[in-house]
């Protein structure tokens, strides 16, 4: 996959720390940047898709608040 550079501006101190907590892991702050960022965006899709996936049920809830059932809306055929 084409990849692009990405200039960050952090403060001093945070730079340091970021790095040494890497090396105590094991990784490079580079590595570690694009797995957070990686599992970010996963994130994201993935409750995106949740809320597609659970459109149709909060559209027309079956039950109300009064607890009655209510019939599933009908599907128009053809």
């Amino acid at each position: 996959m084409p990849t692009k550079e990405l200039l960050l501006r952090l403060d001093d101190g945070l730079l340091t720390k970021a790095r040494a907590l890497a090396e105590r892991e094991g990784s490079s702050l580079e590595d570690s940047l694009v797995e957070y960022l990686t599992q970010w965006v996963a994130k994201d899709t993935r409750r995106r898709l949740n809320r597609v996936r659970m459109k149709p049920f909060t559209d027309r809830p079956t039950v109300s608040l009064s607890g009655e059932l209510r019939p599933p809306k009908e599907e128009p055929e053809g």
